[in-house]
């Protein structure tokens, strides 16, 4: 062996030269073994973070289905929640639907405001809603309005078909105007 000004170790011949090719060899293939062996370790702590998740997500579902089974949302317990629908009765008629909610104000129905205070006036009674005075044709063209949902926390439906589309708004004011 000769050994050099920075250290290295030079081998004299062939002999320690064998040795050294073998030595490397032995190094670089413990070291190529070592990686895939970590990798196989990252790889099992991955899927045992992820099934231990799983489970944890499992059991609390499993806990919870029976509680939220029965849950409803707040506004449908206390507030107004109501899907309202008009029908044209003659073919080729469509129907417009709109969802409305009041306390708070809110939905699909353009004029939701204005039919929430409506609503209010009468206490949610469909019946006794009246959008005021108004001068009708008397075209037969019969529209069906529909309201189901909650008024306030109580179960509401309502259907009534009048004559035509005037004659529904004059009788439900904003209620139906979507």
């Amino acid at each position: 062996m000769i050994e050099t000004g920075s250290g290295e170790t030079l081998f004299s011949d062939l002999r320690d030269e064998g040795a050294a090719i073998d030595a490397a060899a032995a190094i670089k293939e413990s070291e190529s073994s070592a990686q895939p062996s970590r990798r196989i370790d990252e790889m099992a702590a991955q899927q045992l973070i992820g099934r231990t998740l799983l489970a944890a997500a499992t059991l609390v579902g499993t806990a919870l289905a029976p509680a939220l089974a029965h849950a409803q949302p707040a506004s449908a317990t206390t507030g107004t929640m109501m899907n309202l629908s008009v029908r044209g009765e003659l073919r080729g008629d469509g129907t417009r639907t709109a969802f409305l909610t009041c306390e708070p104000t809110g939905g699909s129905h353009p004029f939701a405001t204005d039919a929430c205070q409506e609503l209010s006036n009468v206490k949610g009674d469909f019946n006794q809603l009246s959008g005021g005075h108004s001068i009708c044709q008397l075209d037969h063209r019969p529209v069906t309005l529909i309201a189901t949902g909650n008024w306030r926390g109580q179960p509401v439906t309502f259907e009534k078909t009048y004559s035509n589309e005037c004659v529904a708004k004059a009788a439900t004011g904003k209620v139906f105007s979507f």
